[in-house]
């Protein structure tokens, strides 16, 4: 089986069906793609201009991170079950646009920058640190890496 093969098998089962039959339902799943962008983009700009003595600078912040963590992760298994609903509506679509494996490999890095980040961070505050230069560094990284992703999600429509 190709990778071609593969990826057009997302659009032969029930929730492609339904997708491509209801206008309504597909509205409904990009509204809840955009709202899991929403939560996950807020948690993380809140969560990095926080590590950056941006935003919250009252509050440290790894309590920040702490405290939208949950959210980020919700906003991001949100946004990925819609995403694959979408993309299985419209496989070819997806498939044969450029845009779409780079949008695909800078989630997968922003995703892993946000992991790393994290893991640093809450090492450093559970060994008495302050934040470092690292943390600084890899906030704006992320804040970097996660704006590339809503680009090109929004590129994959004009593309």
């Amino acid at each position: 089986m190709t990778f071609y093969d593969l990826f057009m098998s997302l659009g032969h089962n029930v929730v492609a069906d339904a997708e491509r039959r209801s206008t309504l339902l597909f509205a409904l799943t990009e509204a809840l793609h955009v709202l899991g962008i929403a939560l996950l983009g807020g948690s993380v700009l809140a969560s990095d201009l926080s590590a950056l003595g941006l935003l919250l600078t009252k509050t440290p912040p790894v309590k920040v991170w702490r405290a939208l963590t949950p959210f980020a992760w919700t906003g991001l298994i949100a946004a990925v079950v819609s995403g694959l609903a979408l993309v299985s509506a419209g496989p070819l679509k997806y498939y044969t646009n450029w845009v779409f494996p780079t949008k695909i490999a800078l989630l997968t890095a922003a995703t892993l920058i946000h992991i790393a980040i994290y893991r640093h961070i809450v090492r450093q505050a559970d060994g008495g640190g302050e934040v470092s230069t690292s943390w600084r560094v890899g906030a704006g990284l992320s804040l970097f890496v996660w704006t590339s992703v809503i680009l090109a999600g929004r590129a994959i429509g004009l593309i």
